[in-house]
Parts: C-alpha cells; structure tokens; sequence
C-alpha cells in the first residue's frame, strides 16, 4: 500500500468512533459493537466492563479482529491484532474518561456505557495491530483495496 493510501486508510479509522470487535473463547465467535479511538499506529483502544464476553474472551485469547465501515460512501478497514489490557494509570485515567464522552456524545440515549462511572468496572483495551485492509469504493477511491502488514500476518 503507498503512502497516500495508508494515510487515507489512517485519516478514515480516526475519523469514526464505532466499530465491531470479534474474540474466540472455547472456539465460539462473539462480535460486538464498540466504541473506540485510535492512534497514529492504528491502534484501537475501546472499552468494556470486566462483566462482558470480550473481556472474558479476551482473557481467554487476545486474538481478535476489528472492522469498521460506512455504507456511503463504501469504505471499510479491517485489522487483526492482539487485545492488551492499558495499565498504565495515567493513559488509564484520561483514556477511559475521553472514552465515556466519545460514547456519550456519539449516542444520545442510554446505552450502558453512557452510565459507566470512568473510574468505575470498565476496563480500557488496546488493539495492537499485525493485519490492516483498507477498501475504498467509493468515487475518489476507485476500488482502492490495500493491505498492511506490520508484523505476525497470521
């Protein structure tokens, strides 16, 4: 993939705030749709209380695979990578509290997360990528599909 193409794949990912995590516990797929935020690295960070399947999936196995997409225009990026859990108190802090105001101000209703204490059960993962797929089909995109390796490629 050339340097425009990693960039706009890049911009796309920071530009939404929604996307569907997958885990695999005792060979059974569970996907769920998470709110998140991303870096200039690609990683993910998103959310979740110690009560969820994705936690105990995770726990389990930090395997999993993030996409996120649009219908119009039609974009998409994939990523498999590994799940950590984000210990470092002060990353910890300000991310879950960024966390909880990009669901709040994304959805206004009452989702579970919204009423998540910051400092309360939630638990802030990092998705550190190995796999990227950009797919852009929409008119400036011109069918544009691109893969990223940036390491373990299983």
């Amino acid at each position: 993939m050339n340097n425009k193409s990693k960039e706009e794949a890049l911009d796309f990912l920071m530009s939404q705030k929604g996307g569907v995590i997958s885990t695999v516990s005792n060979n059974q797929p569970h996907s769920a749709y998470v709110f998140y935020d991303a870096d200039e690295d690609f990683s993910v960070y998103f959310g979740t209380v110690i009560e969820s399947n994705k936690h105990s999936n995770i726990q389990e196995n930090n395997k999993v695979a993030f996409v996120v997409q649009t219908v119009n225009p039609p974009k998409t990026i994939q990523i498999r990578g590994e799940a950590f859990e984000v210990k470092d108190t002060e990353v910890l802090k300000n991310a879950l509290a960024n966390y909880v105001d990009i669901a709040k101000d994304q959805i206004k209703n009452s989702a579970p997360v919204t009423k998540i204490d910051a400092h309360g059960n939630l638990i802030l993962y990092k998705i550190k990528p190995n796999w990227i797929k950009w797919s852009d089909f929409s008119g400036s995109g011109e069918g544009l599909v691109g893969t990223i390796l940036l390491g373990d490629s299983r």
